[in-house]
């Protein structure tokens, strides 16, 4: 989905996983610097710190750049197209939804012994992934209606036997997405 171009007194600059600035059509974090900038976070050293760091490209001067978080590429127009967030962080209806927490719900939910919420972009859906005892997705839905807020609620429940993990044990969130 485009999300447009940098606006007057800032310019955007898309990070690549190794540091490096990605091409025209690479992905990477997008990050912002200029006139645009706030302080930080009111009252939230740590997470001005990890957010708001020296720009890596002009170690000799001070230039400030905030890490957005958010995945991006940039456009044979110039353009930026909004791919992901780096931090599986969710936003929909207005809110910033962390998974996390509707894992941890879901994982409080008697009989489910792993859970992984995934948002379908398409759909503009939260999907949450569960396995342990096989049980129906309606029960699992009802319990997390009283354990969330409505806005974290997932739109669909879907039982796997075993979700997927990779290499290091984590789940797989990439092949969860290939099964929506």
């Amino acid at each position: 989905m485009p999300i447009g171009k940098a606006i007057k007194g800032s310019e955007t600059l898309i990070f690549k996983e190794d540091g490096t600035l990605a091409e025209k059509g690479e992905e990477g974090e997008l990050c912002l610097r200029g006139d645009c900038l706030a302080m930080g976070y009111f009252g939230d050293r740590e997470r001005t710190e990890n957010s708001f760091t020296q720009n890596p490209i002009f170690q000799e001067l001070p230039d400030r750049i905030y890490h957005t978080g958010d995945l991006v590429k940039e456009l044979p127009d110039g353009n930026l197209e909004y791919i992901s967030r780096k931090d599986f962080q969710i936003k929909l209806k207005g809110y910033r939804i962390e998974p996390g927490e509707i894992e941890v719900a879901a994982a409080s939910v008697p009989g489910v012994c792993e859970a992984a919420a995934i948002y379908e972009e398409r759909k503009g859906r939260i999907v949450l992934f569960y396995s342990g005892e096989k049980q129906e997705s309606s029960t699992v839905m009802k319990e997390l209606e009283v354990r969330l807020p409505q806005y974290m609620v997932p739109g669909k429940c879907c039982y796997l036997e075993a979700l997927p993990h990779n290499r290091n044990g984590k789940i797989d969130r990439k092949a969860l997405k290939e099964i929506l």
